[in-house]
């Protein structure tokens, strides 16, 4: 699942992601990534950009870590901040890559959830 507020990076990253034979869903903020995987949690992996309007990334993870059906469901985090570490530890992320987002480094993470 992309979670991406920008319509363009989003498209990309659905594009990229599809090119390496990955199956998107693609939603523009946490609030619509909740309710789609509510719907349909079966999902190998989030990857979710911090700064969102509606519900940005931080509050969805802490809805989706609330949800035992979600919880352990991994969560890559995308962002400019310069404090990518600490956010990652601080949401439990399995990754926090900075953008902009080098494709490569994208599936490398991404493929450990195959």
């Amino acid at each position: 699942m992309v979670v991406e507020d920008d319509d363009d990076t989003r498209e990309a990253l659905s594009d990229l992601l599809r090119e390496h034979d990955y199956d998107v869903v693609a939603v523009e903020n946490g609030r619509d990534a909740l309710a789609q995987l509510r719907a349909t949690p079966r999902v190998q992996a989030i990857v979710v950009d911090v700064e969102m309007p509606v519900m940005n990334g931080a509050t969805f993870r802490g809805e989706q870590l609330s949800d035992p059906e979600l919880a352990s469901i991994p969560l890559v985090l995308l962002t400019g901040r310069d404090d990518i570490k600490a956010l990652s530890m601080a949401l439990s992320a399995a990754a926090c890559l900075r953008k902009p987002i080098v494709g490569d480094a994208l599936i490398r993470v991404l493929d450990r959830y195959r």
